[in-house]
């Protein structure tokens, strides 16, 4: 496995292990890997990622930095705009998850806003989306191990 697989790998299991009402957080998402339409989402509340590219940098004396970019997305129902607080409360436990939770936290960066978008009387599912980066270290021996 390599050090980018392990990093995506690594986010799943945590997602899974960590958001959830039992440990504080205000919901209990299924977790997918992949890129989901709304219509393809297999349930409420829904928390997807999927990588978005490696970008590899500093390469010294056969040693550099990289950055696996992700993509985080979910799915709430929407329920009004009095309810709305559905995609509120998924959106920021993952910001939160993100922040405190994560294995990599200390390695992640935001790269863009967090955006929601709510839904409405004729599309009833509201939406947020992040991109992050994750930082790692490699050398051209080992980049593909």
């Amino acid at each position: 496995m390599t050090t980018v697989d392990t990093i995506i790998k690594t986010f799943e299991t945590d997602l899974i292990k960590y958001i959830n009402t039992a440990n504080g957080y205000n919901t209990d998402p299924l977790i997918k890997y992949g890129v989901f339409s709304q219509s393809e989402a297999p349930s409420l509340p829904m928390i997807g990622f999927a990588d978005d590219g490696i970008i590899l940098e500093n390469a010294l004396g056969g040693m550099g930095l990289g950055w696996v970019t992700m993509l985080v997305y979910g799915y709430a129902n929407w329920g009004g705009i009095e309810t709305n607080n559905s995609i509120r409360d998924l959106a920021l436990d993952t910001m939160y998850f993100i922040h405190k939770d994560y294995t990599y936290t200390d390695d992640t960066i935001f790269t863009s806003k967090l955006e929601i978008l709510p839904g409405n009387d004729s599309r009833p599912v509201s939406v947020f989306s992040v991109e992050i980066k994750v930082k790692f270290h490699y050398t051209f021996t080992t980049i593909n191990k």
